[in-house]
């Protein structure tokens, strides 16, 4: 992995404050020059690892950062322009990086996948100047949150909340046979194939929607320490079907969805076929005992620091990629870890892997 010692020497967007945008804003001059805004287009020169990096920010700068590690589809359009408007209603600015393979970010080795990320991670917030944040992810992403945890804890401020949407379980534990029997070439190569199935960005557009349950705030205080759970989500494995009581208008016109969906299509994918591979434990460190070994460093780490982790998990009732074997031994692990990481875990009834990220229905939880 190269190194330098040099400063950011990459091309990125302005800090500045940024004029609100919306999906639905009459007076908003074209879809281009929306997906086009430089705030989702950022790059960086690591210092760190040398490798370009490129990220996106949505919602309002001076307000609380989520930090969003996607799941394999690891690409910064899945925040971004798919964010903005939720972003802007909820005043949270999210953060999402592209991870090495994906989209502006330069590839490495599958051996070095999360540390890299992780590297990567720590510039960006660096970066921009952020020393709190919250951390969200779904599937595969969860990988990449806990490995920070354990690894890089001081990046993300006293007693972080984590968010984890139906994490990645290792098919071995989980049971899951039928993702075992894929040829390895067929998954190594998610990148040459997968763009025959776009767009991949449809029902999307409001993937962020569920989250505003999840970051409930009391007495409207921007104040991250002021953020909670809200009460259905904090009985261990309870279930609920989700009952919203209001909606927001998140949808993108189809122009804005088609220029997605062309922009993804443009930038490289193989960083889709490295988390794959990864995640079927087919290269990487993802092996059966991978996260007995880092909820136990994760909770060593913060003890020894004599500090908490809220870990907050939401599984998808339906769920045929992360079987309930899988589930139960994760919610079993994480309960065992100690007093330090304070886990709570709920399911959602009726819907598959992807649910949580592409049903709107969630919201307001």
């Amino acid at each position: 992995m190269q190194r330098s010692t040099s400063v950011f020497d990459g091309s990125s967007s302005s800090r500045a404050a940024l004029t609100p945008l919306t999906f639905d804003d009459p007076d908003y001059t074209s879809a281009l020059d929306f997906v086009g805004h430089g705030a989702f287009h950022q790059f960086i020169r690591c210092p760190r690892t040398g490798l370009r990096v490129s990220f996106s920010e949505a919602g309002p700068r001076d307000a609380p950062t989520i930090l969003f590690c996607p799941p394999s589809f690891c690409s910064r359009y899945v925040g971004g322009p798919n964010v903005e408007g939720w972003a802007r209603k909820m005043g949270v600015r999210v953060i999402t990086i592209d991870r090495p393979g994906m989209g502006g970010t330069e590839r490495c080795s599958i051996d070095e996948r999360l540390e890299v990320s992780a590297q990567h991670v720590a510039s960006v917030l660096e970066y921009l100047g952020i020393k709190k944040v919250a951390l969200l992810s779904h599937s595969a992403g969860a990988l990449y949150i806990m490995h920070l945890l354990a690894n890089h804890p001081m990046l993300f401020g006293p007693s972080p909340r984590v968010y984890l949407i139906a994490p990645w379980i290792p098919t071995s534990i989980s049971d899951q046979f039928g993702l075992q029997l894929v040829p390895s070439w067929i998954v190594g190569n998610q990148h040459t194939i997968r763009p025959v199935g776009l767009p991949l960005m449809k029902g999307m557009m409001s993937s962020f929607a569920f989250s505003s349950g999840l970051f409930q705030r009391e007495n409207d205080k921007m104040d991250m320490s002021e953020w909670v759970v809200p009460e259905r989500f904090r009985n261990e494995g309870e279930k609920y079907q989700p009952q919203p009581p209001f909606h927001t208008n998140l949808a993108a016109s189809s122009e804005v969805g088609t220029l997605i969906d062309s922009c993804v299509l443009s930038e490289p994918l193989q960083g889709i076929s490295q988390d794959y591979l990864m995640c079927l434990g087919r290269g990487g460190p993802l092996k059966e005992d991978w996260y007995k070994n880092i909820v136990e460093d994760l909770a060593r780490g913060y003890k020894d620091r004599h500090e908490e982790v809220m870990v907050e998990v939401l599984w998808a009732g339906n769920d045929e990629i992360i079987p309930q074997k899988g589930r139960k031994w994760f919610d079993d692990l994480m309960g065992m870890a100690g007093d330090v990481i304070k886990y709570h875990s709920a399911e959602l009834e009726g819907l598959g892997h992807d649910g949580p990220l592409s049903k709107i229905e969630v919201m307001g939880a």
